[in-house]
């Protein structure tokens, strides 16, 4: 390969068309610069073959249509592209590929639980070159040695919902959901259900984003992804609804909502128990009134409590949804004792789930003792009603009065409503 010729800049005499070519020498660049004349297509073909270009015109054309591509003045242009060593590539699949969601059929949507699941960022496959099998070439039609600059041809094994890892030449999973491999051998993962039914008395646990077109009622639920619930949810307070992402729901009653995300409310909620890792947001005419509203940020509502002085506490904590996870890992294993010999496995498996839960709210919770508390903040849009309990970690404060958009903080070590706010 001529030195000389990698990494150089190339112009024409009339100095209207400018050639870069890549150090590496595998790619060229050309610039043809806004004039008032026309540019001669014998111009740009004659500064290419003074270059050496012998290689890549064509595989450049293909590359520039296939990304939609189009020619512009004082842009660079790609004209000629090098080939990469071709290489063999062995996949080893980390899930069962024998107990896989299949695309092709319509399923229950109670049904899911039975097959191969994964969680978000989860490992699928590993890939590795097993051979080269053809060398590559440079532009100036240099073949690239064997052995050199081989790349894997990871498009082959990429379907929706997962990406590739260079550093660790593994394919991972983008979203929570149902891993399956497709006639071409490409790693899907199902991850967006639609549900057009009521959920009623009944266990719902799904891997990936999930939007139920009607009520929830008297129902665990459990998603490993976000959730949008466009009909009411009610009386689920003693079963409760889980959710590893966000949440966004119209109403709620009596019901208990974690996330590990944020909750987003449209309407209502009344009675509830919400507790969100991230931001709780009331949109604008929504209210939330009665029970508990916990968020490890902040908090930014339209309407709390209600002029019949219901009792609702409004709080921003630590790890809310770490918490909640604990208590409901301590309730199954306390279940679980209750028949030791048959739940052997069961027990050991939520013993350790628990000791992590534990030391991962332990962290969490010595962060916050050393964070500011004056970035935290309750924001009440339209109006708070007395009866409200506010509180940002350990300070606190009661509602005795009515008060219009006001926003709460901790300012000189209390709760109090900021003071920028008092002299709106």
């Amino acid at each position: 390969m001529d030195d000389m010729k990698e990494g150089k800049i190339y112009t024409n005499p009339e100095q209207n068309i400018t050639l870069r070519i890549s150090e590496d020498g595998f790619s060229a660049y050309l610039t043809i610069k806004d004039t008032d004349g026309m540019i001669d297509e014998k111009e740009i073909t004659k500064l290419l073959h003074t270059t050496g270009i012998k290689y890549g015109v064509e595989e450049a054309v293909e590359y520039n249509s296939q990304h939609g591509i189009q020619k512009e003045s004082n842009v660079p242009f790609l004209v000629a592209l090098g080939k990469n060593p071709e290489a063999q590539s062995e996949v080893s699949y980390l899930f069962n590929t024998e107990n896989c969601f299949n695309h092709d059929e319509q399923y229950n949507i109670y049904e899911l639980e039975k097959f191969e699941k994964v969680h978000k960022h989860q490992p699928l496959a590993n890939l590795k070159l097993t051979d080269i099998s053809q060398p590559g070439m440079d532009i100036f039609g240099n073949e690239t040695p064997s052995g050199v600059s081989a790349q894997l041809n990871v498009d082959n094994y990429i379907g929706d919902n997962v990406y590739y890892s260079e550093e660790d030449n593994q394919i991972l999973a983008l979203k929570s959901g149902y891993p399956y491999v497709d006639y071409q051998n490409k790693i899907y993962i199902k991850a967006d259900f639609f549900i057009n039914e009521d959920i009623i008395d009944k266990t719902l646990k799904i891997f990936g984003d999930v939007t139920i077109d009607g009520v929830v009622t008297n129902s665990k639920v459990e998603v490993e992804g976000n959730l949008k619930v466009k009909g009411n949810i009610s009386n689920c307070i003693d079963t409760g609804i889980y959710v590893n992402g966000d949440v966004n729901i119209e109403y709620s009653e009596n019901s208990k909502i974690v996330s590990s995300g944020k909750i987003v409310i449209n309407k209502s909620a009344r009675f509830c128990s919400m507790h969100a890792d991230k931001e709780i947001i009331g949109e604008e005419n929504s209210s939330i009134a009665g029970g508990l509203i916990q968020s490890g940020k902040n908090i930014d509502v339209y309407t709390i409590g209600s002029p019949f002085s219901l009792l609702t506490e409004v709080e921003i904590a630590s790890a809310p949804y770490l918490k909640e996870q604990i208590k409901k890992a301590q309730s199954e294993l306390s279940s679980a004792r209750n028949n030791p010999e048959e739940n052997e496995e069961i027990i050991i498996e939520l013993t350790s789930k628990l000791k992590e839960l534990e030391e991962r709210y332990e962290e969490v919770f010595n962060e916050h003792l050393s964070d500011e508390l004056g970035d935290y903040q309750i924001k009440v849009n339209n109006k708070i009603y007395p009866g409200t309990h506010l509180r940002i970690l350990k300070h606190s404060k009661i509602i005795n009065e009515e008060l219009d958009s006001a926003t709460f903080s901790v300012i000189n070590n209390k709760l109090d409503i900021n003071e920028v706010d008092k002299f709106e």
